[in-house]
């Protein structure tokens, strides 16, 4: 994965990502997706966004790269449980979307 430090899931904990106290009033902030290109915002003060936000692409890389090898041109792909939109936004034809709740 590019531009992610090796062990990145010590220094998410070492900044207090995993402590949802400190995050409760950090408010919405945007990132660019690294995988995608497209802003994002996310409210830190959920943790699975937090996470995302930190990471700048959904935490689940595994089933980020399995959705990336299978879903191909033209296919059409429903993710049902989606409320973000960051799971198949490198999927998508459109240029210039913008995830949001």
């Amino acid at each position: 994965m590019r531009r992610e430090l090796p062990a990145w899931g010590r220094v998410y904990h070492l900044f207090g990502g995993t402590v949802d106290e400190k995050w409760r009033d950090a408010g919405v902030h945007s990132v660019r997706g690294k995988l995608h290109g497209y802003d994002m915002d996310f409210d830190l003060a959920n943790w699975s966004e937090r996470l995302s936000w930190f990471l700048a692409r959904y935490h689940d890389l595994p089933l980020q790269q399995m959705i990336a090898h299978v879903v191909q041109p033209g296919d059409c792909f429903v993710d049902v449980g989606a409320n973000l939109g960051i799971q198949v936004g490198d999927r998508s034809p459109t240029r210039g979307l913008k995830a949001t709740k």
